[in-house]
């Protein structure tokens, strides 16, 4: 009786996984949409058409990039949550996926609740800068007036809790000093205000600084290859790091063969000399992660961001 009811549980388990195995032995047979939940023209939507575009290449069917932003990445995350799990829909993600759990109640649990991880691409550090006519020439100077005149330094946030923000939050802590948040709607505006005198610090993408600016630190543990001369925060306070990073999700319960094939054209494409070529401009530090060590990777940086916003005492909404 045992072996009976071992053979039937056997079956049906062998007939639950021959859809799938058959669903994705012509996957793709369509076109394949990458959600990309930030605006058009960004670094997310850049690094997102780059790989998408080679994939397209590599599996000869057409990727559609449909960027949806709004709410710090949740509108567009949302949409792919409740998409079919068939691999036709996906999500191209950054760092806000696992920070929001820590300032958004109703997302506990986030991303591992809703989504299966896919492919880590690669991480962009920011860089702390300050006017290239600033007195401070050295992140060790900056710190030292910003002690001497504690709450009589600005910088720019361009929203609540984004990676960049909490780069300025961490450097707070760390240093401890007291700087006065001056809220910026994007990049643009808070770098006039760096430049107009407004603000005299703020984070932007390593791909970002211009001759106006001067870089004092990369956010990264170690230096970045477009500003080999600057060098890391970490460097002067150990451990720290606010950098993003980037990766491809699926809705959850999508096929393991699918994505597993997903993991595979993600690896070969950014081998590719031109789609490198374009990561590299954007500062991206490529580290491509199987979905396994995706999600460990996910597990520890949502963890690190919990505790960064704990400490700095920032209450969930």
């Amino acid at each position: 009786m045992k072996l009976c009811s071992a053979l039937l549980a056997s079956i049906a388990a062998m007939a639950s996984i021959a859809p799938a195995l058959a669903q994705a032995a012509d996957y793709p047979s369509k076109p394949i949409t990458v959600v990309v939940p930030y605006p058009a023209g960004g670094v997310v939507d850049l690094v997102a058409r780059s790989v998408g575009n080679q994939i397209g290449n590599q599996m000869h069917q057409s990727i559609v990039v449909k960027d949806k932003p709004g709410a710090s990445g949740r509108i567009g995350g949302e949409e792919v949550s409740h998409a079919s799990p068939d691999g036709y829909t996906l999500l191209f993600a950054a760092s806000p996926l696992t920070i929001n759990p820590s300032v958004y109640l109703k997302l506990k649990g986030e991303p591992f609740r809703s989504f299966t991880p896919v492919a880590l691409v690669g991480i962009i550090p920011s860089a702390l800068v300050v006017s290239a006519k600033s007195p401070d020439k050295t992140l060790a100077d900056f710190v030292a007036a910003a002690k001497a005149k504690p709450s009589a330094y600005n910088y720019g946030s361009i929203g609540d809790s984004t990676p960049t923000h909490l780069a300025i939050v961490q450097l707070q802590q760390r240093a401890g000093i007291k700087l006065t948040a001056v809220p910026y709607t994007g990049q643009p505006p808070a770098q006039l205000g760096l430049l107009r005198g407004d603000i005299q610090l703020m984070a932007t993408s390593v791909a970002l600084v211009q001759s106006q600016m001067r870089p004092l630190a990369v956010t990264s543990l170690k230096r970045s290859h477009l500003l080999p001369d600057v060098p890391a925060a970490a460097e002067t306070y150990p451990g720290y790091q606010a950098t993003t990073w980037f990766g491809i999700m699926a809705p959850k319960g999508t096929p393991a063969p699918i994505v597993q094939r997903l993991y595979e054209e993600v690896a070969k494409a950014v081998q590719q000399p031109d789609v490198r070529k374009r990561l590299d401009v954007a500062g991206m530090d490529v580290q491509v992660k199987s979905p396994a060590d995706f999600l460990e990777f996910l597990k520890a940086d949502q963890q690190r961001w919990a505790e960064l916003v704990k400490a700095a005492g920032i209450k969930p909404q």
